[in-house]
């Protein structure tokens, strides 16, 4: 019986992580029979050992090597960074194996001393393995930073609102035929020209550049795999002004996920994991599904092809498989690593779908437990479903010739799976009821003939949701001092048809379909004009706006796509700012530093840019200080934290990695 006993412990941890990662039964049956199985192997083999290295406490030696070995190791090995990512499974196998060897060992070695001593050891490394944080917390800590008091500002508040990939080669003539007036207005009453990006010219990297006055060294955020928040070793404009006690507002700036404590509110940008990934992997796109009785070969969103009766077309699909989090702290790498290499399916997410034609042309559905009628080129409202019990909202629209689009699923934002904002209680006070979707369908979604309308549609409606949450918080928080959106639509239009805007630098693209497409990037900026000019109503007069861009954009040389290019644009307009007429040339760098001067607040010396000068009128004391951070940021450090499998598929379907 004795021997039973480390079976019985091993088998207790592999139910235990069975059940932190929801595993499906089959592989939670698998991976409880693999701990049961190790357990069996130390009872049998290693009780030899124990009898002559621990004779006073056999059974609980090995019952404590079978604790270290698979339960505190795998933990250990997800914090520790012990293993990467992109690993070989049988590299895997070996570091861990040989880890739980060695685990084994000073378990028995602990055991000499007696019973006492495993219990001790036992709770020790129970405190320490939950104590681990190798689940990010769900807000980070906000960075410490020095109180300073204002002195003399120029502006009373200030509000920075991004137009993600804004480029005056698209700006200037919707300008001369009148078709973005409001950012017109902000021209001919302040300053402008044009904001240079440093590379590398990715927009989580660029924005906290921007929101730092820093350069990639020295903040941390240095590409796309690097851009989860934790990364990141420098404050960021809203951290300065929270260590004033000034209130900020911040909505959807690329890298700010997780977000972090704020002074007001904080809305994380995109990437953020996905709730689920594809269902099948050689698709790498988290780009929704097509359900059609109809041919879509060749098409790049993936496509259910129903099965057609007397009466319709029906089928159960698999929406994708799961990526849930662990329901504790607690991180297993050899079963995330397993289901990465999909050797230990997760369990997958299934919807019924259903169609019907009905009468006036438009259609019966039927998915998941809603029934609802479609008309051709329609979209639903929001419809809810769950993922394993955690709530999920998705649109459907109708397609021409009868097939049905459905969006990714997104996360319910009153009951987050990976929450997003710095303070949860007041962003569901201030949606109510509304969807807020962090991330959209990807770009790549325009390649396929069937969906370029819809992408934009669901582009639209994305950013109509960003917009109205900040107009809301504005009025939550009257007594902000610093608002910033980050409008990325102009930045999804570019790289989805940027072909169709300067057709003349790809190849020849089919009349018809030139035609149709061709307004598309104009048409985002129509819309961002719009949105600027309902924001700048909502804020009145008594604001200094600063519109800035990450980077332009231009014709790829190796893509169908548009792709970045360093010049983007910056405007000024508001209390303080001298009207001029010339166009001057910025660093994304000067930006937190100019914003710092009109506020009347010193600029660190550790920031690389600079204010610019002459742009206030009277020109205000710029005093310096070394450092805002009364922390050393440690520049060399190199970034531990990378974004998820989920995450990277997301990037994917826009295109951003390969």
């Amino acid at each position: 019986m004795k021997r039973l006993a480390p079976v019985g412990v091993a088998g207790a941890i592999g139910a235990a992580w069975a059940w932190d990662y929801s595993l499906s039964p089959a592989s939670a049956v698998a991976v409880i029979g693999f701990h049961l199985a190790a357990g069996v192997a130390l009872a049998w083999f290693l009780a030899g050992v124990a009898s002559r290295l621990c004779p006073r406490a056999p059974t609980a030696g090995l019952c404590l090597a079978a604790f270290l070995a698979l339960g505190l190791v795998p933990a250990l090995a997800s914090d520790l960074d012990l293993l990467s990512p992109s690993m070989v499974l049988k590299l895997e196998a070996v570091v861990l194996s040989g880890g739980a060897v060695l685990a084994c060992g000073l378990g028995l070695l602990i055991a000499r001393a007696g019973r006492v001593a495993v219990a001790a050891t036992a709770a020790l490394a129970a405190v320490a393995a939950v104590k681990l944080p190798v689940v990010e917390p769900v807000v980070l800590a906000a960075p410490m930073t020095l109180a300073m008091a204002p002195d003399d500002p120029i502006a009373r508040r200030v509000a920075v609102i991004g137009i993600d990939g804004g480029d005056w080669r698209v700006i200037d003539p919707l300008l001369a035929r009148g078709e973005m007036p409001h950012l017109a207005q902000l021209i001919q009453r302040g300053a402008s020209g044009v904001l240079r990006a440093i590379a590398p010219l990715y927009s989580p990297v660029v924005w906290a550049s921007i929101f730092t006055g820093k350069t990639p060294e020295k903040h941390g955020i240095s590409d796309w795999y690097s851009s989860h928040a934790a990364n990141r070793r420098a404050a960021l404009l809203w951290d300065l002004l929270g260590g004033c006690d000034f209130d900020s507002i911040v909505v959807n700036v690329p890298g700010t996920w997780p977000p972090e404590v704020v002074r007001g509110e904080l809305v994380s940008g995109f990437p953020i994991p996905a709730v689920l990934r594809p269902a099948v992997l050689e698709q790498a796109q988290v780009l929704g599904q097509v359900f059609t009785p109809l041919d879509r070969t060749g098409m790049l969103v993936p496509t259910i092809h129903l099965a057609v009766d007397g009466a319709g077309a029906e089928e159960t699909v698999v929406a994708g498989r799961a990526v849930l989090p662990p329901r504790v702290r607690l991180r297993h790498y050899a079963i995330e690593a397993l289901e990465r290499h999909d050797i230990l399916p997760p369990p997958k997410k299934r919807l019924f779908v259903r169609l019907e034609a009905g009468s006036g042309g438009r259609n019966r559905l039927k998915i998941g437990n809603h029934e609802l009628e479609l008309g051709s080129g329609a979209w639903s409202p929001w419809l809810h479903d769950d993922v394993f019990g955690r709530p999920v909202r998705f649109r459907l629209r109708a397609l021409a010739g009868g097939g049905l689009y459905r969006t990714p699923l997104f996360q319910d934002p009153a009951q987050p799976m990976y929450p997003f904002a710095s303070n949860p209680g007041l962003l569901k006070r201030t949606l109510g009821n509304q969807t807020y979707v962090v991330e959209g369908a990807g770009w790549r979604m325009a390649d396929d003939r069937d969906l370029r309308d819809v992408l934009f549609e669901h582009l639209v409606d994305v950013e109509e949701q960003h917009l109205s949450t900040a107009l809301r918080l504005t009025s939550l928080l009257p007594d902000w001092r610093l608002l910033v959106q980050v409008f990325t639509i102009t930045d999804r239009a570019s790289h989805a048809y940027w072909r169709y805007y300067q057709p003349d630098a790809y190849p020849p693209v089919p009349p018809d379909e030139l035609a149709s497409e061709r307004s598309r990037v104009e048409d985002a900026y129509r819309f961002v004009d719009g949105a600027l000019g309902r924001l700048l109503k909502a804020l009145g007069d008594d604001v200094t706006v600063f519109v800035v861009s990450d980077h332009g954009f231009r014709a790829s040389s190796t893509t169908s796509w548009g792709d970045h290019r360093p010049e983007g644009i910056w405007v000024a307009a508001g209390p303080g700012v001298k009207p001029r007429g010339e166009r001057v040339e910025l660093s994304v760098l000067d930006v937190t530093p100019t914003v710092l001067a009109a506020l009347g607040l010193p600029v660190g010396r550790d920031m690389d840019g600079r204010p610019l000068p002459n742009l206030f009128d009277p020109g205000p004391k710029l005093a310096m200080i070394d450092t805002w951070e009364s922390a050393e940021p440690g520049v060399t450090q190199q970034p531990k934290k990378q974004i998820d499998e989920s995450t990277v598929d997301q990037l994917r379907s826009l295109g951003y990695v390969q």
